[in-house]
């Protein structure tokens, strides 16, 4: 027997059908599949009273004649065949679908339902591609119950990877969610740290400029000890009317460097003030050119008011005698711009006792060392 092998790989529907549940009775099967099996099911029930002889497989079946019928057998023998679960019987139904596929193309090669499987087209389900695929998988006594078993492995298999790339999935968002709550969090602290870093930044130029200070102050207190020094040596072994005080003044009394009611220096009080100039010049040649010193006179009279030609009070005459101290030691090589002089009249004084002595004593001209400070 010569069957049509135009169409050597399995159709679609083929395929899905070998999935599809066999438990309902085939022809409610049948109907849902297409309207063209509702026409044709009442000649299958016609054709299921013929019974039809397969000796060699002990299947019985009846070949009806008519093209339609022998289709619809076809595909019953088929559903029949896919039913059994036994190998033989398959093979029987597959034997019997052969043999009404074959009167049909011989027979009835001219009808339209016979053309219409000749060239690959579907009946329902079914296509000539279905028969030859059934065919050669019921004649290799295939085991459908191990291939089942294999294909709801592999949809466990399946479904249990499908849940571990969703899980997977669920958790990647999860850590891109953490991931960009983390950078929120990184930003907000940057935002409050960069702040803090600045504010280190400027405490830490402060702490250098304060250090700059201190090393600075330290290099003026060391010059500034140096011209005390100096003064101190300017009057070591004087008469006891000029005296280094505690706060590194150089006090000398006004009698010695000029006469009462006067600012004009005498040639005594010259004489002291050169070897004053002489003792101090050497120890400020050596300072720092970095050190900004002033050399300041200062001159306070007693309380007893004055009125005469030359001073209307004591604020004339104490800063007519200052301003005649700075001059001489101007001249004596002391530079100009180191040199200061002011006057108090009778408001500061050492002793404020009303006694000729106490008079004596805060009648003075102080002369004392300075740092100018920073501008």
């Amino acid at each position: 027997m010569v069957l049509h092998r135009h169409r050597p790989l399995l159709g679609q529907s083929a395929q899905a059908s070998l999935k599809q549940p066999i438990d309902a009775p085939w022809c409610s099967h049948m109907i849902k599949r297409m309207p063209l099996r509702a026409l044709l099911i009442g000649c299958c029930l016609i054709a299921a009273s013929m019974p039809l002889a397969s000796p060699a497989f002990g299947v019985e079946y009846s070949l009806d004649h008519r093209p339609n019928v022998l289709v619809f057998q076809v595909i019953e023998a088929l559903e029949q065949a896919r039913a059994s679960d036994n190998i033989e019987t398959r093979r029987g139904y597959v034997h019997l679908a052969e043999a009404a596929l074959q009167r049909l193309f011989d027979q009835h090669r001219d009808t339209e339902i016979a053309l219409r499987l000749h060239s690959g087209e579907e009946i329902g389900w079914f296509s000539y591609s279905d028969f030859t695929f059934y065919r050669d998988i019921f004649f290799t006594g295939t085991d459908f119950s191990a291939l089942e078993q294999r294909i709801d492995d592999l949809s466990t298999a399946l479904e249990t990877a499908q849940q571990e790339a969703r899980r997977r999935e669920r958790n990647y968002w999860v850590v891109i969610q953490q991931n960009r709550s983390l950078q929120s969090n990184l930003s907000d602290m940057e935002a409050t740290l960069n702040p803090l870093i600045r504010q280190n930044q400027d405490l830490n130029t402060r702490i250098e400029q304060y250090q700059d200070t201190i090393r600075t102050s330290e290099q003026d207190i060391r010059a500034l000890n140096t011209l005390n020094q100096a003064l101190r040596d300017a009057v070591t072994g004087d008469a006891a009317k000029v005296l280094f005080d505690e706060r590194g003044y150089v006090r000398i009394q006004s009698e010695l460097l000029f006469p009462s009611g006067t600012a004009d220096l005498q040639p005594s009080g010259e004489a002291r003030l050169s070897q004053f100039a002489d003792h101090i010049q050497l120890p400020l040649l050596n300072l720092d050119e970095n050190v900004d010193w002033l050399l300041r006179v200062e001159a306070h009279t007693d309380r007893r008011p004055i009125n005469n030609e030359h001073f209307a009070s004591n604020w004339e005459l104490s800063v007519a005698r200052a301003v005649s101290v700075v001059k001489f030691l101007e001249g004596a090589g002391v530079p100009s711009n180191r040199l200061a002089a002011a006057g108090y009249a009778d408001y500061q004084p050492v002793d404020p006792r009303e006694t000729l002595a106490a008079y004596a004593t805060n009648r003075r001209i102080e002369i004392h060392m300075e740092l100018r400070p920073a501008e």
